[in-house]
């Protein structure tokens, strides 16, 4: 919506309310409603200002009407180009004449007039279009005085002799050497260190001898030339042979 409102603003009103190529100090441009109404709630009966809409394309007027009071009308315009109050009949070619009339004529049906403008503290302009700047500059508070410096009381002439010398004494230290890093030991040397952790504790009497495990023999028979004398309980006829004196 701010997109379109600078658009329109930018092509058809900028050129119709600038005064002396400046735009009027009661113009705010885009300001909120509550930012509005904060402005106004301490400003006398029937201060005004003029502002965007922040639910249609087009102009509103706020003025104030008593203390935390506001009161807000949208502006229409007609297809002759001019300027109403939307739901009144008093038409007019310019804003600034709208506001003049309804400084003299009541604005119905609350039978209230605009007094003064309000201005603009200070505010920027984007392309044509101002914005208020923040308020918190001009309401910033002032720093606080500093006091000022005590009357010195008279100092004893130790106190004077005393505040003359140098607030801290100065010590001659001879410097301490840093520190050498050890040697690097070569890896053979450190592995010899590691492996004297590593000593192997003889067998503890009383333990059970290990377990002797039995072989079987393999399901295929194994040839006679691999196989010791006696190593088959029966051997197999295939398998034996004479020895043969000489």
């Amino acid at each position: 919506l701010q997109a379109q409102t600078r658009a329109w603003f930018e092509r058809t009103q900028v050129s119709r309310i600038r005064q002396q190529g400046e735009l009027p100090h009661w113009f705010h441009g885009f300001i909120s409603r509550r930012d509005t109404e904060q402005l106004l709630q301490e400003k006398p009966l029937g201060t005004f200002l003029i502002r965007f809409s922040e639910s249609t394309v087009g102009f509103v007027l706020s003025y104030s009407r008593g203390r935390d009071r506001c009161r807000h009308f949208i502006l229409d315009q007609l297809e002759d180009e001019r300027y109403v109050i939307l739901g009144e009949d008093s038409a007019h070619p310019e804003l600034q004449g709208l506001l003049q009339h309804y400084t003299t004529a009541p604005v119905t049906p609350y039978y209230e007039f605009l007094t003064v403008a309000c201005p603009r503290a200070c505010w920027e302009e984007n392309p044509g279009v101002p914005t208020p700047c923040s308020l918190a500059a001009s309401c910033s508070v002032p720093p606080l005085p500093t006091k000022a410096d005590p009357t010195p009381r008279p100092s004893s002439p130790m106190q004077e002799a005393a505040a003359s010398a140098d607030p801290y004494a100065h010590v001659n230290k001879a410097p301490v050497p840093a520190e050498q890093p050890p040697p690097a030991q070569p890896v053979e040397a450190k592995y010899q260190q590691l492996m004297r952790f590593h000593t192997y504790a003889e067998p503890c009497e009383g333990f059970s001898p290990p377990e002797r495990r039995i072989y079987y023999e393999p399901d295929e028979p194994i040839p006679f030339y691999a196989m010791g004398r006696g190593s088959l309980p029966c051997p197999d006829p295939e398998n034996v042979y004479a020895e043969v004196e000489l």
